[in-house]
């Protein structure tokens, strides 16, 4: 396996204003990146070809770009389906020697396909640069050696990518904090079912406020209505807010109040009345979450 020579190539982008979107921005980025990329698979084309056996195809894999922590995130998936496309684009006319070339982007490795080489990177967001680096073709065919490539740096403002540099399942992972109260009984009836229907809806409950992106805090108290005919009538009132940790700002706060009834007692009316509006605030909760931008 080559070692690989850390040279930093800066492509200045100083035409891009703060008015266009982060998808521009990560284009233009790829574009780069991509085109570098397809220069040095270029270079090292005698060598790919003499791996391979002298084929005359060549398929090239991209995976997703991670983050310096080794996470994927929103900008690992946009700059690594940009670069595929844009090195596959790029690389007829400067391979000459493969026949027929493939370059595409996956999610995932998998070894049991055909392509020839995996084409993996990491990048880090730093104060007024874009780095990509660890940048390696590794091959399917662990018999060949990796060929690793120097690491690329695009000159630019790093600031509005920052804002979604974090993993793509980050708005997914939840903590709850409960005050449930039924005339001095603690319960965790409507954060229950909030736990329970996040959980369908493929969130991820954490037990610690440090591993999670946003904290919901549900705070439930109950009260006698009245007693009519012998049912017992009792309101429940829930407020519940969430919390961006990540900025710290509550994103959403709403009060709730419901009826609940019950043959039996107050302390049942006011179970029922719980159970009846959790799947409501449930429900307010999933679609918050999931429209929610930071």
């Amino acid at each position: 396996m080559k070692k690989p020579i850390i040279i930093i190539i800066s492509v200045l982008l100083s035409s891009i204003s703060f008015s266009q979107t982060n998808s521009e921005l990560i284009y233009k980025i790829s574009k780069e990146c991509g085109k570098d990329l397809t220069l040095k698979i270029q270079h090292e084309e005698i060598e790919i070809k003499n791996a391979l056996n002298s084929q005359n195809t060549l398929k090239i894999t991209v995976l997703p770009i991670k983050n310096y922590c080794n996470e994927i995130t929103t900008i690992s998936v946009e700059v690594a389906k940009n670069i595929s496309n844009i090195i596959q684009q790029a690389i007829k006319p400067q391979i000459p020697n493969f026949e027929i070339y493939k370059v595409e982007y996956s999610d995932i490795q998998n070894n049991n396909s055909d392509v020839d080489y995996f084409l993996k990177a990491q990048y880090q967001l730093n104060e007024n640069n874009f780095l990509l680096y660890n940048i390696n073709l590794e091959p399917n065919n662990k018999a060949t050696s990796s060929i690793a490539f120097e690491s690329i740096s695009c000159e630019m403002s790093t600031d509005s990518l920052k804002k979604i540099d974090y993993p793509i399942n980050a708005g997914k992972i939840i903590f709850i904090e409960s005050d449930e109260d039924i005339f001095g009984q603690s319960n965790q009836i409507v954060s229950g079912q909030i736990t329970t229907k996040l959980t369908e809806s493929d969130f991820t409950i954490e037990n610690s406020q440090e591993k999670a992106f946003f904290k919901i805090k549900v705070k439930a108290k109950a009260r006698e209505h009245n007693n009519s005919f012998g049912v017992f009538f009792s309101y429940g009132d829930i407020n519940i807010e969430i919390i961006d940790l990540k900025t710290g700002n509550a994103i959403f706060i709403k009060n709730y109040t419901q009826k609940g009834g019950s043959t039996i007692s107050y302390n049942d009316a006011a179970k029922n009345a719980y159970t009846d509006i959790a799947g409501t605030i449930s429900k307010e909760i999933i679609e918050k979450l999931s429209d929610y931008k930071s």
